[in-house]
């Protein structure tokens, strides 16, 4: 995976920290803590994986889908 520099955690550990939350039964405070991000985030992510799976914890295209910039030819 081609992670950017500033993500705080690569695809492997987001996997790791919702599998705590799922199977261990462990809290997002808990598992935020351990991995050094907010509770918020691990809930964030536990809620990409509930609604997409595994392929939902990958990062998501930072491109944008529109460039207002573009000049149009009329």
């Amino acid at each position: 995976m081609n992670a950017h520099k500033h993500v705080r955690l690569a695809f492997d550990r987001r996997l790791e920290m919702v599998r705590q939350m799922i199977i261990h039964g462990l809290d997002a405070a808990q598992v935020g803590l351990a991995q050094g991000v907010t509770a918020q985030a691990a809930r964030k992510w536990l809620g990409w994986y509930l609604s997409g799976g595994e392929p939902a914890l990958a990062d998501p295209s930072s491109r944008t889908a529109r460039c207002s910039c573009r000049r149009r030819a009329w």
